[in-house]
């Protein structure tokens, strides 16, 4: 009975690498949640929060319209599960448009609890930091393969400025998201297009049936749209000294008409 081969160690480096990459995804998570449980909310942050949820709730766009709507909408998507309630509409900040007084009648003033609504819109922004880092990922194993795509995830990962900011139900992550995906596929399409880039107007030559055709003649010429090109004989390095004797002509005498006498 043959003995069954063992693996090779090269085989295990993708699923290891995939499992350190997790893990190190998972250590961004558990960071950015841990200080997020800790933190109170900043300024911006219910202006964010309420006017992604009027987006939803009442498809009205005037709470903070400057900031983003994505962004807004993403932060409140799970505040459609948990449905809190909202502010009457009678009141001046509505009709106003005032995002922060509004704001703090929906998180503090009324039967809401605040910091689970602030939790459910930063653990949002948390996910969208993970496929930051995973985009990020991605990316460096493209370019320089796995052992920097670690490195680079591990830097992203322990960095201060994305866990400062990539807790905060805030537009900052959202756009460095997008818009480093914006490059990515930029790259993507110029170094390795597809289907989908637009074609050449120019056709491609056709295929040459010279191997099927018959030998021409060295003295014939084929001619192209904007130059003559000599068939493959004329071209051919290679010609018979009898062949090329014989269709030179041997004087000039040979080809001139003799002169008629008077």
């Amino acid at each position: 009975m043959e003995p069954r081969p063992t693996p090779s160690r090269t085989s295990f480096r993708p699923s290891l690498c995939a499992v350190a990459a997790a893990l190190l995804l998972a250590l961004y998570a558990l960071l950015a949640v841990t200080s997020a449980t800790q933190q109170s909310l900043t300024f911006d942050e219910p202006l964010h929060l309420i006017a992604g949820y009027c987006h939803w709730r009442l498809n009205d766009f005037r709470m903070q319209p400057d900031n983003g709507m994505l962004p807004q909408s993403l932060a409140a998507l799970p505040l459609l599960v948990t449905r809190p309630e909202l502010p009457p509409l009678d009141v001046p900040e509505w009709r106003d448009g005032n995002a922060a007084s509004f704001s703090r009648r929906f998180l503090y003033l009324g039967h809401n609890d605040a910091h689970a609504i602030a939790l459910a819109g930063r653990c949002v922004v948390i996910t969208l930091g993970m496929a930051l880092g995973l985009l990020i990922h991605v990316w460096t194993r493209s370019l320089w393969g796995q052992a920097a795509a670690l490195v680079a995830l591990g830097l992203f990962a322990l960095s201060p400025n994305f866990l400062a900011h990539g807790q905060l139900t805030t537009s900052d992550l959202c756009v460095t998201l997008f818009f480093t995906l914006t490059l990515w596929l930029s790259w993507r399409m110029l170094n390795r297009p597809g289907p989908a880039r637009v074609a050449s107007p120019a056709s491609p030559p056709a295929p040459s049936s010279s191997a099927n055709s018959p030998p021409r003649s060295s003295s014939r010429c084929s001619r192209s749209s904007s130059s003559f090109a000599c068939s493959a004989d004329a071209r051919s390095p290679a010609r018979s000294p009898a062949r090329s004797s014989a269709n030179r002509p041997s004087s000039p005498s040979a080809t001139r008409p003799s002169p008629s006498s008077p």
